[in-house]
Parts: C-alpha cells; structure tokens; sequence
C-alpha cells in the first residue's frame, strides 16, 4: 500500500506506525480525523462540499491526491433492519473500532465531468461474496445529478430486478467489492444479460458510463478509488459539474465477518449479518427509491 494510505489508516483509528511521516503522524494523534465544516446554508442533514482535484488516476493509489483534502467519517449505522445487525461493533465506536472504520474524501473535476471518491476501510475481516448484497463487505455510491426529492413506489424495482432499467431510478447506485466480480450476482438488468463485472451500476450498464473503481488492501486497510459519472438521467443526461451545483450523494460500507450460510439475509444468523454503515444520517428504506433520502455534494470553486 501506498504511504499515503498507510498515513490515512493510521489517522483513522489514531494509531500511528513508525513509518508515517513526522507531520502526518502528529496530526493523527487527535481522536477522530479531520472533519470539513459543512457549506454555508446546506440544504440536506449532511452536507460535504467538494474541492477541484485534476489528474487523478484511479488505480487504489492515493499518492496523487493532496495530504491537506480533508476526511470526512462514514459512522452512521443502520440497526433497525432485519436484513443487516451491528455485526459486532456499536455506533459510538465506528471512530476507533479495528473491526470497522471508515472515511471518505471526495472531489470533482469540472474539465471532466467526474466525482472522485477514495473511500478507506478499516476492516479486519474481509469477506467477498457473489449472491447478493447479504454476503459480502461492499461500497455502494448513491448519486442524483438533479438534486431531487423524487420517490418511487417499491414496485418499480422489487419483482423486477431483471428488467428495471436505471431510468426509472431517481439516482444512480453504484456498487464495488474488494475482489473479482460477479458484484451482487447481478447479470442480468434492463433486459439485458451483463458481464461480470465490478463495479456495477444498479440496473443499468456501467459500460455506457464513464464510472470506474480500483481497490487496494494493505493490512486491514482496503481503499476504494472512484471516478464516477453523475446523470440528470442515465444513460443519455449526464450532469454538468460547474462550481456550486449541489448533486444527492451518499456513500456507505457494508462490513461482512463471516462467508454467508444462506440465501437470504434475514436467515442468517443476527450476529453473522452484514453491517451498513452510511455516511448520511437517517433510514426511511431503500436509499434509491427516495432522492431526498440522501445528503448533499456541494461543488466548490478553483
């Protein structure tokens, strides 16, 4: 792993290897990592604004991302569910907890159209599953260039997962796995049969998006690295990403300690199911059947 990971990791659960650089090292010292103030006037509970960031390169290598873009903790876990538990780690510890803690940083590049997103995990178990989302330690991105409050009703998508199309989603919900796809078992969508392939977009075909993700894992750090597209609608509406949009955004990590022994998450044993820990607070259902369930992505300006 990169030392700027290793920095990252470290300053997460406050933990400092003899490796980091002496200034990195003490500004981990601090019991939580650096936090950005939220925008002026947020329109959304959580609210993150995002920095210009140019010549990225998404390989899980965060050397070429800037050691002063600030942190930002992914603690709010969801416990009232029967398809997810605490799996072994209470709210209040997702700041320190080896088990499970994480962080994002996020940018934008307005010459491109492209979020960037690296997202690190502290995990001290990592599981990769196929068969759905129950079965394996994930990151799932929730994206709405409209910045909407459009709802849909639960039977556009559940019955359908073969033929919904992404259109018919008020967001895009893109899914990565730190290993070798099938992501979620997902293979066929919008009528169509889809490779195998990780990440994935949610009912739709991330080949026809400019979407891509690469993970690294050193330790029981694992980073995830994005470059992803925004759509005022998928496939054909892509977002313009100009200084002060505001675009729905939410990231969360799934943490899964044990292989799954079912096939279906409300079988499994309660302290063998997976954890879902988002960055925006609150649970009223399936994030992408409600835009303004998510917080807000504020672009910044040069």
């Amino acid at each position: 792993m990169i030392e700027r990971s290793r920095c990252l990791g470290a300053a997460l659960l406050c933990l400092v290897p003899a490796s980091v650089p002496l200034a990195r090292a003490a500004a981990a010292q601090e019991a939580t990592p650096a936090v950005a103030a939220p925008v002026e006037t947020p329109a959304r509970g959580a609210s993150v604004e995002a920095p210009v960031l140019t010549g990225i390169i998404i390989d899980g290598d965060l050397s070429d991302w800037p050691d002063t873009i600030e942190l930002h903790p992914i603690r709010n876990m969801l416990d009232n569910d029967l398809n997810y538990s605490k799996n072994g780690v209470e709210e209040d510890e997702l700041a320190t907890s080896p088990d499970l803690s994480a962080v994002f940083s996020v940018a934008y590049d307005p010459d491109d159209d492209l979020i960037y997103l690296a997202v690190i995990v502290r995990d001290d178990r990592v599981v990769v599953g196929h068969k759905g989302y129950w079965d394996t330690d994930a990151v799932e991105i929730y994206l709405d260039g409209l910045f909407s409050n459009t709802t849909i009703p639960v039977d556009v998508v559940f019955g359908r997962n073969d033929v919904v199309d992404a259109s018919e989603v008020p967001m895009e919900q893109y899914l990565g796995v730190p290993g070798e796809g099938p992501v979620y078992g997902i293979t066929r969508t919008s009528g169509e049969d889809r490779d195998p392939v990780n990440p994935i977009l949610n009912w739709g075909d991330i080949a026809k998006t400019r979407t891509r993700m690469e993970y690294h894992r050193d330790g029981d750090v694992t980073v995830y690295e994005w470059a992803l597209q925004v759509f005022d609608r998928y496939p054909d509406r892509p977002t313009d990403l100009v200084p002060g949009k505001r675009i729905g955004f939410d990231v969360v990590v799934v943490d899964k300690d044990v292989p799954a022994i079912t096939d279906s998450a409300e079988a499994e044993p309660e302290h063998a199911r997976s954890a879902w820990v988002s960055w925006c607070p609150g649970y009223s259902g399936p994030r992408f059947l409600n835009a303004g369930s998510i917080g807000e992505l504020v672009l910044g300006s040069d």
